[in-house]
């Protein structure tokens, strides 16, 4: 029933949820409302949230502290919304166009932990087809209890350029947990060509893929790159300041070099917007 906090957690995240009603409040005032309130207290481990723009509550659980910091980036800050992106009508017209076309969009949530940025694309694109990939054991557990439904999947696996194995290196902090290429490993490595070609026998139309693989992003652009061009909109988080010295981003921003696509800022968070598919 409750979170997993030590007593200077439970002040401190009792503050912080205390402090975001009153700016929540604040913006209210200013016409500028937040899409989604928090309603129960960072102390329980079942929160509800209501979503103004649907007029609906929902809830899912957390555990601890980082649940809950990733629930307050995703919620309460908007991380992976996209009205702050200037392009927003046109995305959100893409969404549309897929769904008038008889098919269905394709999110591919890469790096899910425990669901929360799955509920939060399931929620704001309730006729797209998820798929999320997350290699820790108990965090995809959580993300399959949070994330019911014929149209999302969890997958317990890490992604990579190539179809593979490896193993899990585990951090102390549930959301770090580092993926290497050992063959013969426990986890499984899927490309996402290969959940591409699965899902497209369902007559999916590509539309989002998030990327928060802590480091593994610099094995996942080395090779193997064409569903780039799949996909409308690509969100990824980047990991050289947790890697210094290692230029992991560098494939990355090779692949992007090499293509029409615009780069934006947002949050934590880099929004690559494809300029062909529009």
């Amino acid at each position: 029933f409750w979170t997993k906090l030590s007593s200077r957690q439970r002040a401190w995240t009792m503050a912080r949820w205390l402090g975001r009603w009153v700016l929540a409040g604040g913006y209210t005032l200013r016409g500028q409302a937040p899409r989604f309130w928090r309603v129960s207290p960072p102390l329980v481990c079942r929160q509800v949230i209501y979503d103004r723009a649907k007029g609906k509550f929902f809830s899912l659980r957390v555990r601890d502290s980082v649940d809950l910091n990733l629930m307050g980036l995703i919620f309460d800050k908007n991380e992976y919304g996209l009205e702050a992106i200037a392009r927003y009508d046109e995305l959100t017209a893409r969404y549309e166009t897929i769904v008038a076309q008889n098919l269905v969009p394709l999110i591919i949530d890469c790096g899910a932990h425990c669901g929360i940025a799955t509920k939060f694309f399931a929620e704001t694109y309730p006729q797209a087809r998820i798929v999320a990939v997350e290699p820790d054991e108990d965090n995809a557990a959580l993300a399959r209890e949070t994330n019911s439904g014929d149209r999302i999947t969890v997958l317990c696996a890490a992604v990579g350029n190539a179809d593979g194995t490896g193993s899990l290196e585990r951090q102390d902090r549930s959301f770090a947990h580092q993926i290497n290429g050992a063959v013969g490993g426990e986890v499984s490595i899927l490309s996402i060509n290969t959940i591409l070609d699965d899902e497209r026998l369902g007559g999916v139309q590509p539309f989002i893929v998030k990327i928060v693989i802590e480091g593994s992003e610099e094995n996942l652009f080395a090779a193997n790159t064409d569903w780039i061009d799949a996909f409308p909109l690509l969100i990824i988080e980047l990991h050289d300041g947790m890697l210094p010295g290692e230029a992991n981003a560098r494939n990355f921003l090779r692949e992007m070099g090499r293509r029409n696509r615009d780069f934006v800022y947002h949050g934590k968070n880099i929004f690559s917007l494809s300029n062909t598919l529009r």
